[in-house]
Formats: C-alpha cells, structure tokens, sequence
C-alpha cells in the first residue's frame, strides 16, 4: 500500500501469463510492482532442483518484500541470495535499507560504508549512514515517553488504514485500503476515505462506514481535510476517475446541506506534477502539500500555494532546504498556523519515515519561514514507516498517526492514537547575585497564576521550586530582595507551560522549567569632597579610599570631589579617608541605610606647616600640671590625627601666661607639656615622634594682657610638626 500513499502510482493493469515462461511471468509481473504475484513464480523457480541462477532469484525475492515492506523476508532472501555468491551493485544498498527498516542499525551501517566505497557519488548513502549510527546510539525500545500510543484496533484492518482526521466531535475521517476491489499494484483493495466514530473520552476511533460514492472513487482516495467552517473537503485522488492516470491530484469537494458533492481538481497554476495530501492553513487560505513538481530537492517534497480565487491557487511555492531533503518529504499537519508536522525518510531519524515538526511563521510578504526541523522521537517514530500525522484541533496533546511497525500492529499500515500522559510540572531554578554570580539565601520568590500569587517562598542557599503547575498556562516569577535592582520586584520572569507538546524525544513524566534569575544589587553612590580645613577652598588631587580597601582608590577633580571607588553597601558604617601632598590625612564615618542609595561627605584636611595649630580646650587643675577629662577629648582628635599620620613627629607645645614668677612659670609649661606627651604616649602613640616643649610666659598671643579672656588666650596648648 505504500507505493500509493507515497504519491506513487502506477496505470491499472492486469497481465496475462499463459503465453510466457515462468521466468518471463515472474520478472514481468516485477516490473509492474505486482510484488505479491512475482514472488509466488520466482519461489516455484527457486525451489526447482535445476533452476539456474538462484542467487538472482533470491535477489528478486528479496527486493519484491522490500517493496512489499516483509523486512524479515527481504532479509531471509537478501542472504540465500549472498549465500549463492551473486553479485549486484545495489545489493549492499538495499539490504541495508531492509536492515535499516528492521532495526539492525550496526548491521545496516556496515554495508552503506561497503557501499560508499564502491559508490562515493552517491549522495543518499551518507545521510543513510547518519541514520544508522543514530539508531545504534540512540536506542528507542526501552525508552520511556510521556505520550502513550495505542493501535486503533476498532478500525484497523489486514490492509492499510491511514490518515485519521477528527472533523467533529463524534467523528473522523480514516484512509483504508479495506475496498473489495483489488489494486493489481499491492494486492490490497483500492485506498477509499471511510467515517469513524470517535470517542472524546476515551479517545478512540471505531465503527467504521464508507463515505458516499460521489466522493469516493472506484480507484485510490486518501489524506481527508476540511475547512474552517467544514463545507470543503480536500483530499487526495490518485490513478484519475477512470484508473488511467498515472498521477495524483489534490481533489476539492463542496458539502451543501450535509451532502458531499461531486469532487474535482483543484486548480493550481502551473503544476503538472503529482500532488497529494493536503493541509490548511487556520483561515484555509493557504494549502501545503507534497508534491515531485520541477525544483523538487530529492523525491517528494513539502510546497505551498495562496488560494487566488475560489476556484484557482497560485503558483506553487517549495519551503526550500530547510525542510525538503534529497529523499521524500510528505504529509504535511498544520496546528494552529505555527506548527507544520510532516514525514521524512532522509532528516536524521530512525530510518524509513519519521516524523517532525517545524515552527512556523508567515512572512509581511505572504510567505512563509520555517526553523530547523525536530524529530518528535519514540514512541512516535522507531526504524519502521511512521507518518500522517494529525493533532485534533484545540487539543494538541491528543491525536492520531500511522505507522507499519509490527510491535501488535493488525495489519499494513496502522492507525494510532496518542496522548499525553498527565506530567508533573515543576518551575525551579537559583536566584543567584549578577556580580558575584553566588546564591542569594533569604530572596522571596512568588509564583504567580495570569497575574495572581499562587505560591510563595523564601531561598535558602538561593534554591526556589514551585510544584504542581499545570499544562497550558502562563506563569510569572517575581524575585524580592532588599538592596537589589527593582525595588521590592528585583526580577520578573514570564514563562509558559503552554510548550510544543511534542518535545523531542520526551522520556519522563515530570517536566521541569528551568530559570536561573541573576538580580543586580542596587548601586550605593558616594559623592566625598575634600576641602582646606581653615580655608574651605576645594582640594584637587586628593587621594580617597575606605578603611580596608586602599587599593580602590580614585582621586578629587579640581572642585575637590570624586565618588568613592569601592563598592559600598546599605547599613554598614564605613570610615572614608582623604590624603593630599601638604595636608594631615584624615577621615570621616560614613553610615548607609536601605533608605538612601546616594551620599554626600566632606573631608576637611588640615594644612601641614612649621606653624603652630592651637589644641582648643586643654584645661588643666589650677597651679598644677594635671590634664582635666575634658582636655583629653581635644587630645583623643590628635591621637586621631598622628594615628592618621604615622610619620608625622610633633612638638608639644606649653604656654602661660605672664602672672606669677618667669622661672616658675617656664617650669609649670614644661610639665603641662610633658602631661600631654604622656597622654599621648599612652594612647599607643611612638615616643620618638613626641617632643615635649614648655615656653612659660616668653611666647605670649597677646602682647601686655590685661583681662582675663586676653590671658585666657596666652595660657594655651598648640603643636607644631619638626620633620616634613
């Protein structure tokens, strides 16, 4: 039946052999492909104890269940015929066709290279090649799927039964070879389009009955679609109303009143070629179909035409190299004009036909692009013929294809149903930091349902896994986390569950969606400027860098501001450093919140000369030279300061005032001098850099004081730097 369904077809016949020997009978009944029949006579010569030539016999025998699609038989035949050492040129090919469709990939690999060897012109073999040693890697029997298939034994017969269309609810349209009249050409009843009931529920076809005669032919009728609103009917008719056509054409019926009208050609331009199973687009205004017209790639390829008029279609357009190969490309699906389904026997696959499925897109232009082909896997494909696929509209989890695999098949070619098993559904992934790119512990994840929160967590070690999702819907994960991009939402991520349903080569029951969210912590932005202590004048070419990371340094413009190099982070108190040629090094705290991603700071740097810089409210007992507590928070700045500067070493200086006796007083300024280095010198601050100095009254402020505030001023404490 094959030979009809791959737009192959032959003028009906019907040959006379009693005139001829039976070597004549046997190889003319061959050549008219009447395989049944051939086989019959050539077995009578080969079991003849004086027949010459057995090993071509075995030959022909072997070829004619090839053709005949009996693979166990081809290859039992291929080897009596090796066995009698006969030489072909094409017996290494097409036994490993024969062994490629029955599933011995090793085997079959071996003799394509013995054949490549001989024949490196050939083309095909290398794909074949391809193919065999994908069938070895990647073994499909033992493998499990998240479809399950069954044979449509309600419908199926000896024959071949193909093409099941669902055009209702309650029925369906089924391809069969089943018809009483005999096609000469495969030994099988003449292909006729039948109605099926079909169960919803169940998902099953059964009770089949032939459609009215007026649609169907006394030849070969196959590949049943409708339009949109089901008042057309397109098919494809083979041989020509009265059996002596030797092409397939695309038939076109109109359905008035729940009666199918007598069917005719459709008109497309411009093509004398074969032309067979039909598919529509959704607004019915553009039909794929197969077809060998002139610009074919290989045998049989994928085209399409825009219907112009009710009663003429375009030029035909071929979908070009991405799908269409050197070997057949056939029956073409649509689903919902953005998957186009079809049959290859030369895409890399499990050998004969199997099937894949392409996105698609129309073009501003009226045409069409199509992306890589995928093969749809086991158990949809295995190494037999499988093809003529159909998906029920609305439901594209459910639907029926074809295949003559002989795992508890009823006959020929089979019609099956598929389904998708119920899968568990999983959303999961880690939430990780953009720039470290490590997981973020305590990031609150939402899964969200068309807009409304369904489920909530928060990470641990960045991990977050949503289950129990359901097929077919369209999910949002939203990321929160304090001090990240984005506010409280510092990712969106949208996905759908709403995936091809044909994933390739699907084998487990849960489905995972996978998505990694990476979330960009929010920029904290410090704006220090760094000025004259006295004067307030800007500082340029100031260095500035935070306490621990002095290698991050950036340095002042010349209004004296820079942003602070390193990174800087919310609720941490950081000490900002300022360093200049000529000036003390100093610091300010610096204290983020989450509240404020942008600060201000200014250092005030004190210049460094031989001058002395005046200590303010250095208090000592009176007549004594014991330091108050309130004169050691002046002192706590400067241990602060030479801390700031450790290669700084100063003189301390004391001054008095000019009551009371010289020699007294220069003796009590020493002592307060030598109080305030010790001081200093307690607070971890290196002896060899102090220099105590008492000046009693010889260095007054004020010249001849008379009040109190005037010697207020002349008794003070001041230092000045000795080594820079």
């Amino acid at each position: 039946m094959k030979k009809l369904i791959l737009l192959t077809t032959f003028i009906i016949t019907t040959l006379c052999f009693s005139q001829n020997t039976v070597r004549e009978e046997a190889d003319e009944a061959f050549n008219s492909t009447l395989y049944t029949e051939a086989i019959y006579l050539y077995e009578r010569l080969y079991y003849k104890d004086n027949t010459k030539d057995k090993g071509e016999i075995a030959y022909k025998i072997a070829e004619a269940h090839r053709f005949g699609n009996s693979y166990t038989q081809a290859r039992k035949w291929y080897q009596e015929s090796m066995y009698h050492k006969y030489t072909n040129p094409e017996l290494d090919y097409n036994y490993g066709l024969t062994l490629l469709r029955d599933g011995d990939y090793k085997k079959a690999t071996e003799l394509f290279k013995k054949y490549q060897q001989a024949n490196p012109s050939n083309t095909k073999v290398e794909q074949l090649i391809r193919n065999a040693e994908y069938g070895a890697n990647n073994p499909y029997k033992d493998k499990k799927s998240v479809f399950k298939i069954a044979n449509q034994r309600g419908v199926n017969t000896p024959n071949s039964d193909y093409s099941a269309t669902v055009i209702t609810s309650k029925e369906a349209i089924i391809s069969s070879a089943r018809s009483e009249k005999i096609d000469a050409t495969t030994t099988q009843g003449f292909s006729d389009l039948y109605t099926a009931k079909y169960d919803s529920i169940n998902h099953t076809l059964s009770l089949v009955t032939s459609l009215p005669k007026g649609l169907n032919s006394d030849y070969n009728d196959g590949n049943f679609v409708t339009s949109a609103d089901g008042k057309k009917a397109y098919f494809t008719q083979c041989n020509g109303l009265d059996g002596k056509e030797s092409k397939c054409d695309i038939m076109v019926a109109d359905n008035i009143n729940g009666i199918w009208k007598t069917p005719k050609k459709i008109g497309i331009a411009n093509l004398k070629a074969h032309a067979g199973h039909p598919a529509l687009t959704q607004d019915d205004k553009y039909m794929f179909f197969s077809s060998d017209a002139d610009g074919t790639l290989g045998g049989k390829d994928i085209w399409y035409i825009q219907q112009l008029s009710e009663s003429t279609w375009s030029t035909p357009v071929n979908v070009g190299n991405m799908l269409n190969t050197i070997g057949d490309e056939m029956f073409p699906a649509i689903q919902g004009d953005s998957i186009l389904y079809f049959a290859s026997d030369a895409l890399l696959g499990y050998g004969g036909l199997d099937l894949y499925y392409s996105k698609i897109t129309k073009t501003n232009s009226g045409g069409w692009e199509f992306s890589a082909p995928k093969n749809l896997g086991y158990p949809f494909n295995t190494s037999f013929d499988d093809f003529g696929i159909s998906v029920i509209k609305g439901n594209k989890m459910k639907g029926f294809f074809a295949s003559n695999r002989k795992d508890g098949s009823v006959g020929d070619d089979d019609i099956y149903s598929f389904e998708k098993m119920p899968e568990a559904i999983l959303a999961k992934g880690i939430v990780k930091d953009e720039k470290t790119n490590l997981p973020i512990t305590g990031a609150i994840v939402t899964l969200k349902l068309n807009g409304k929160e369904i489920d909530k967590l928060t990470t641990k070690d960045g991990k977050y896994e949503f289950a129990n999702l359901k097929d077919g819907q369209n999910y949002e994960i939203i990321v929160e986390k304090p001090f990240y991009q984005g506010g409280n939402a510092a990712a969106k991520i949208p996905f759908s569950t709403d995936a091809l349903g044909f994933e390739a080569e699907p084998t487990s029951l849960q489905k995972e969606y996978k998505n990694d969210v990476m979330i960009k912590p929010l920029s904290f932005l410090a704006i220090v400027k760094v000025v004259d202590k006295n004067t307030n004048a800007p500082l340029p070419n100031a260095k500035v860098y935070a306490k621990g990371t002095e290698t991050q340094t950036t340095t002042t413009n010349p209004q004296g501001t820079c942003q602070l190099a390193n990174e800087i982070k919310p609720d941490i108190t950081y000490e900002v450093f300022a360093e200049v040629d000529g000036y003390f090094t100093d610091s300010r705290t610096l204290s983020t919140n989450a509240a404020t991603i942008s600060y201000n700071l200014e250092i005030p740097l004190l210049q460094i000369t031989k001058e002395e810089i005046k200590l303010n409210n250095i208090y000592y007992d009176y007549n004594k030279a014991t330091l108050r507590k309130e004169s050691m928070i002046e002192l706590d700045k400067l241990v602060d300061l030479l801390v700031k500067n450790p290669k700084v070493a100063i003189q301390l200086n004391s001054h008095s005032d000019a009551r009371g006796n010289d020699a007294y007083n220069l003796k009590l300024s020493q002592s307060r001098a030598k109080s305030v280095v010790d001081y200093l010198i307690s607070k971890g601050i290196e002896a060899q850099r102090l220099t105590p100095k008492g000046w009693g009254e010889t260095d007054p402020e004020v010249i001849d004081a008379k009040t109190e505030d005037e010697h207020q001023k002349n008794r003070r404490t001041t230092f000045n730097v000795t080594n820079q």
